[in-house]
């Protein structure tokens, strides 16, 4: 008998297998949620992608985004399933995040009923790739010059980190502005010369999508100071200042806030308001040995414990001690007068009023008295307070 024929039955039914498998219609959230029939996809097999599982609450298999009774398991026939997920787990064993974090693809097939509506009898659920590993393998697939696809990238991912706002989804949100920074890094590369327009679109955006408002002012600055035409020149100007913030200092454009920290000051943010202050570093380490000091009076309230010979031997020999008198430390060789005084006043009803005092001397030095006696001492090369 020849081979063709005996292989011939064989090959029939290899090729006839597949014709009565249907590959899951795709559906999202928005399907799912509508009202009406689903129409020609009514009792045919969906597939529901890249949603949160929150939890299984029979017959309800309920998301973190989504209609809660739009996703039933008929757990009489599908016990395993209704089993697995009460646990938080897929039919396969896959633990599934209890905080809603899992990604998941659900699989069943489109019903409609009278009370409910459109639904899915689900079938089964299986896990998928968390956003941020998601994300990452989507971004390391693209070419490493493709900055619109970056771009495209990230505002997807911020858009998806804004639909599950109620989970903590920073570390979605740093990979978006590290990838619009990066996205932006490869668009500045190709800037043309000249090109105000085009600059200034990229400066805003690595304010507003990258957070990284220094590094447009530097862009927009180092054009300015390069030399353009003056048309270009008053538009990029006027950008740094109204909308960037950025002031020139010493032949270069840095933001107000560098501007004041280069000039001594420390930012404050008021925790219930919000509300900013900026605060001389000789101001906030002032306040810090003052209120170390007032826990100190707790216990060991007399500061000048030494004869006042021993201070003026002290002073002679141009040794400023703690405990000295102002008049003592003025008298101190090599000091004399400070350059800078601050001053304030602690008040308490029916108690003499306690005056706190900060000399900074024109080498650096930093002295402070309590009612005029020297309770502590900064030598220059002590460093200021960073917060």
């Amino acid at each position: 008998m020849r081979l063709e024929l005996l292989l011939a039955p064989f090959v029939v039914l290899v090729l006839a297998a597949p014709a009565g498998a249907q590959d899951p219609v795709p559906v999202s959230l928005d399907d799912l949620a509508a009202n009406g029939s689903w129409g020609a996809n009514r009792d045919k097999p969906v597939s529901l992608s890249n949603v949160k599982f929150r939890d299984y609450f029979e017959p309800n298999v309920r998301l973190v985004v989504g209609p809660r009774d739009k996703l039933r398991v008929d757990s009489s026939a599908r016990r395993k399933l209704a089993d697995a997920l009460a646990t938080w787990k897929t039919p396969a064993g896959e633990q599934l995040d209890r905080k809603g974090r899992s990604n998941v693809k659900v699989i069943g097939v489109a019903r409609e009923d009278n009370q409910v509506g459109r639904y899915i009898d689900v079938t089964d659920v299986s896990k998928l790739p968390d956003d941020l590993d998601a994300f990452t393998a989507r971004r390391d697939a693209l070419a490493a010059t493709d900055a619109d696809g970056r771009l495209k990238l990230a505002d997807e991912a911020v858009k998806r980190a804004d639909l599950y706002s109620t989970l903590n989804q920073d570390d979605l949100r740093e990979f978006a502005r590290q990838l619009f920074d990066g996205a932006l890094d490869l668009k500045k590369a190709t800037l043309q010369k000249g090109d105000a327009a085009a600059a200034i679109d990229v400066a805003l955006k690595y304010r507003d999508l990258a957070g990284a408002p220094n590094k447009a002012i530097g862009l927009l600055g180092d054009i300015v100071e390069s030399g353009v035409e003056q048309d270009a020149r008053d538009k990029l100007v006027k950008v740094l200042e109204q909308d960037l913030g950025a002031v020139r200092h010493r032949d270069h454009w840095i933001s107000k806030e560098d501007f004041k920290s280069q000039l001594g000051y420390m930012k404050r943010v008021n925790a219930a308001t919000g509300a900013v202050q900026w605060v001389r570093k000789e101001r906030v380490e002032f306040e810090a040995v003052v209120a170390n000091r007032r826990e100190v009076n707790k216990t060991d309230p007399i500061v000048r414990q030494l004869l006042g010979s021993q201070y003026e031997t002290a002073a002679n020999e141009g040794q400023p001690t703690l405990g000295m008198y102002k008049q003592e430390l003025v008298r101190t060789k090599g000091y004399g007068f400070p350059q800078l005084v601050d001053r304030f006043v602690d008040k308490s009803a029916g108690n003499p009023d306690r005056v706190w005092e900060q000399w900074v001397m024109s080498d650096g030095n930093r002295f402070y008295f309590m009612d005029g006696v020297m309770f502590d001492w900064k030598k220059k090369a002590d460093p200021y307070p960073t917060k």
